[in-house]
Order: structure tokens, then C-alpha cells, then sequence
């Protein structure tokens, strides 16, 4: 039976969320977060506080000041409540004050609300460590620090993987071993939580780890609190099943976090979408009107908008790309988006990150080429490295230059079957030691961020050839330095161990 001023989607949130609420808030863990946030009362956020870059600031860090969004959620209604953010850069005197936290309801299960609360922490200088606390009604809820974007000339760290919140031990060494590298910028190539992607799988596998205040093995570490982490969309995060023809939203009523959790650009390409009516690459929502229109108000205008974006950090530029199968990257219109973005980029490194990888040897997802649609403008526009996930491995390839069969008009093209035949050229003189340029990109599957881990497919000689490392039966991340021209790339264990070591130099 349908209730009135009860947003549908969040049905599930009585069972799944409202229980583990209350453990959060009980007993010695509930202490121990407390003591660390600086908090005296109980428990107050349903999801802790974490960083952000935001719907607008998309472009190269070109000002003196730089800014990020610093966004939680709570259950409380609100009333009596007051929100002030403070923050002090290392080179400050003084904290100082966030203009105004805005807050956004996103709705309420039997009377239970739910928050949204954002705020932007300005006046930043490019690659400057800051502090900040969260207070609420004057006392301090939550302390945290990071670094603020990295401008075009410093040196910068970075963390690829994909597949991550599982819940697993292996999401939990992963994430701890992450976090004591401290990278400037995490990205998160898809699958971001199992097994749908759904609110209540966001709360239980993937915040409570990825935002552990507590840094150990067995816990993960603060992550999301410290690093600036951006995502792409993956099939699981979008509630993807075996007969699946949209995200169904009746039966999945707490179905596409994605769209509630994560604040992106919104400079990729704009496609509006009406409750019933089919809309070419546009993620297809399946369910009831009350359902689906409840959904669209919780996820504000960041559905359809944040799955496809690109940004820049440092002396790089990414560009992040929805890889599920409703997108038609053989379209005009996303082609040309594709090379006009990478064309129109300065930077000196070109990065795009999916998930779903255009050549894997895995033995689940070795036929899905779609991706490779757009190798051919990649090649023209400079990109150096692709990264997926998608795979739970780590695979990395010779530099490559892929020549698909194409149609009439010379576009790629696609295989009934999902497929897309065509010729490698490899650069197997690239070593990344004495020969770091490469002449080709790099391809880069890194997901064994914490979900069950595949193994190599025996039967595939031509994508076996062009791989140069595969490595499987360990969970495992890559970590990045770039010092102007020079990319230094390690693949870690989540027991700390480096499994794969090289360099790249570019032009």
C-alpha cells in the first residue's frame, strides 16, 4: 500500500538502513567515532562528511584561489539545528567561516527525514594542504584534511581502481592501503558498491569503509574525507541484472546512489529525459510514475547529467565516460563531444577512465568491446592512458594502436553480437624503464578494488599477445606519481606489495 509524503525509492531504508543506524550509534564503535570527531552526543551523520569537486569547477586550475564541495547526510529533521563549516590553510592564522551550508531534503521513511547537506570551502590556494571542522550548534561534529586541487605546475599523486565496495577484507586492505599513501586524487572506474548500487549497499559496504575515521586493515581508512575522489558509472551501479531493460525502480526502489551521493561536472553532454518516453543514451528508468518522479527529485538535475564528464588536475586532463550498453558511442553526437573535449585540452597528460574495458583476457568480460568505438579518436587527440575496471584483475597492455572494421563512412563499427573486429599494432619496444615513450595508448584494467576476483580467459591469442601483465587472485589498486612529463605507475597489493613497476615519458 502506497503512503503519502513517502519517497518510494527509500522504502528499503526501514530494514536495511535504519537498523545498521542504530548499531553505528551503539556500543564501542559508536564511542570511538564520537571521540574522534570531537563529538560529545550520539552519533549524528548517516553519512560522514567527504569531499567533492562539484558541479562547476571543471576546468584547469587557473585562479590563485581554488574551492571544493564538502558534502554529509543526516536523519535529523533540521529544526533547532545549525550547520557551520570552518577551514584554515597551513599557511593561515586563523579559521575561517563558510559563507552558508545548504541544505536539501531528500525524503523520509515513516517520518524519518534524510539530509543532504553541501557547503563550499573557498579561498583555497592551488596544492595547499587545509583543515576543516563540521560544527553543529556549536560543537565540533567532525575534523578533517586534505589538499586542495594541485595547479598546472606541482607535482601530483594519484589512485586508480574500480569494483570496489564489496564489503570484502579485500575492500578494507585496499582502502587502508590507499589511504596511507595519501593520493591528492582517487578515481573510481565503475561498480562503486554491490550488488545494485543501492542506497542501503552504499551505507553498509561501501561509506562505512571508504570513510572508516579508524585506518586499519580490517577497517579501511578516511578516505573519501582526505582525497579528492571522482567516479564513472559501471553495470553494477545501476542495478544491471540478467534480463535487464532499465533500472527498475520497483523493484529496486533505493536503486541508483550514484546519483545521490556523487556531485560532478555537469559540462558533459546534455540529454533531457521525460518519465515514459525512450531517450537514446539516457539510462532508462523502469517502475511506476510515483516511483520514478520521486527519484528524479532526490537526484535533482544529476541524473541524467553526471555520466559523462571530464575535468582537470594538475598538468591532466580526464575525461569520464559511461560504458553501459544504452550508450551508442558510434553516435555522431557523442563522437564528436569525445574529440572536441580531448581536442580542445592543453594539458600534458590526456587520461579517460570507464569501466567496461575495450580489451580484456578475463573469462567473464573479454567480448564486451563497445569501447573500442572509440579508440581511433583517442589515438588522434593524444590520450596517453585509459583506465577501466570492470575486470576484477589487473591487466596492463603494450601501447596500441587499434584499427577497427568500419562502416561506409569510415565510423567503427559494432558486431551483432557486442563485438568489434580489428587489427592491433603494438609498441612492444616500450619497457617502461629505458624506453618510456610510447608510440600507441595505454590501456590499464584495474579492478580488484574489493569484489570477487576473475580469472584469465585460456582462449583469446590476439588479446593475449597484445597483453603485457595480467595479474589476478589478489585484490589490488594503482598508484600514480606525475612530476611534469614522467607518470610513475605501481600496482599494489592490498597487503602493500608492489606487483608491476614502469614509467612513462611523453612529449
Amino acid at each position: 500500500m502506497k503512503k503519502n509524503a513517502l519517497v518510494a525509492w527509500l522504502a528499503l531504508f526501514q530494514l536495511l538502513v535504519l537498523s545498521p543506524l542504530s548499531a553505528i550509534a551503539d556500543t564501542k564503535t559508536g564511542e570511538t567515532e564520537q571521540k574522534q570527531a570531537g563529538a560529545s552526543a550520539q552519533e549524528v551523520f548517516l553519512v560522514k562528511p567527504y569531499l567533492q569537486l562539484g558541479e562547476s569547477a571543471s576546468q584547469a586550475v587557473l585562479a590563485k584561489q581554488e574551492s571544493l564541495e564538502l558534502i554529509w547526510f543526516t536523519t535529523n529533521n533540521g529544526k533547532g539545528e545549525k550547520w557551520q563549516v570552518q577551514s584554515k590553510s597551513q599557511s593561515a592564522s586563523k579559521w575561517s567561516s563558510s559563507k552558508s551550508v545548504q541544505a536539501f531534503f531528500v525524503g523520509k521513511v515513516e517520518n524519518v527525514p534524510f539530509y543532504r547537506y553541501t557547503v563550499k570551502i573557498e579561498g583555497l590556494a592551488p596544492g595547499e594542504k587545509f583543515s576543516y571542522k563540521v560544527l553543529r550548534n556549536g560543537s565540533i561534529a567532525f575534523n578533517g584534511s586534505a589538499t586542495a586541487r594541485k595547479s598546472f605546475n606541482q607535482p601530483y599523486s594519484f589512485a586508480v581502481f574500480g569494483d570496489v565496495g564489496a564489503g570484502s577484507a579485500g575492500e578494507k586492505k585496499v582502502i587502508y592501503q590507499v589511504t596511507q599513501r595519501k593520493p591528492d586524487l582517487v578515481v573510481m572506474p565503475g561498480d562503486i558498491t554491490y550488488d545494485q548500487g543501492r542506497i542501503s549497499q552504499y551505507l553498509a559496504r561501501f561509506f562505512p569503509i571508504v570513510n572508516s575515521q579508524e585506518a586499519s586493515p580490517d577497517k579501511g581508512g578516511p578516505l573519501l574525507s582526505s582525497s579528492l575522489v571522482m567516479t564513472a558509472l559501471g553495470n553494477h551501479d545501476i542495478a544491471m541484472t540478467t534480463s535487464w531493460k532499465g533500472t527498475d525502480l520497483n523493484r529496486f526502489p533505493d536503486a541508483l546512489g550514484y546519483y545521490i551521493f556523487w556531485s560532478l561536472p555537469f559540462n558533459g553532454p546534455k540529454f533531457d529525459y521525460k518519465i515514459g518516453q525512450s531517450t537514446r543514451n539516457v539510462l532508462p528508468l523502469v517502475g511506476d510514475e510515483t516511483n520514478v518522479t520521486n527519484f528524479l527529485k532526490a537526484a535533482d538535475k544529476r541524473y541524467p547529467q553526471i555520466g559523462n564528464y571530464s575535468f582537470d588536475y594538475g598538468n591532466s586532463h580526464w575525461l569520464i565516460l559511461d560504458g553501459n550498453e544504452y550508450m551508442h558511442w558510434g553516435d555522431e553526437k557523442l563522437r564528436t563531444y569525445v574529440e572536441d573535449d580531448l581536442t580542445k585540452s592543453k594539458a600534458t597528460w590526456k587520461f579517460v577512465s570507464f569501466h567496461q574495458p575495450p580489451f580484456s583476457i578475463d573469462i567473464y568480460h573479454h567480448s564486451e568491446h563497445r569501447m573500442r568505438l572509440l579508440c581511433d579518436i583517442f589515438e588522434r587527440t593524444g590520450v596517453q592512458v585509459v583506465w577501466c575496471g570492470h575486470a576484477h584483475n589487473y591487466q596492463r597492455y603494450f601501447p596500441l594502436k587499434f584499427k577497427a572494421k568500419t562502416n561506409k563512412d569510415g565510423i567503427p563499427m559494432m558486431n551483432g553480437n557486442g563485438t568489434v573486429t580489428g587489427d592491433f599494432i603494438l609498441d612492444t619496444k616500450f619497457n617502461g624503464t629505458t624506453q618510456p615513450k610510447m608510440k600507441g595508448v595505454l590501456y590499464i584494467v584495474s579492478g580488484g578494488g574489493g569484489a570477487s576476483l576473475y580469472r584469465r580467459a585460456p582462449f583469446l591469442p590476439k588479446e593475449s599477445e597484445a597483453c603485457h601483465k595480467f595479474i589476478h587472485g589478489m585484490h589490488s589498486f594503482t598508484f600514480c606519481n606525475i612530476n611534469d612529463k614522467t607518470l610513475s605507475v605501481s600496482q599494489i597489493s592490498d597487503d602493500g606489495k608492489v606487483l608491476d613497476q614502469f614509467k612513462v615519458e611523453t612529449d
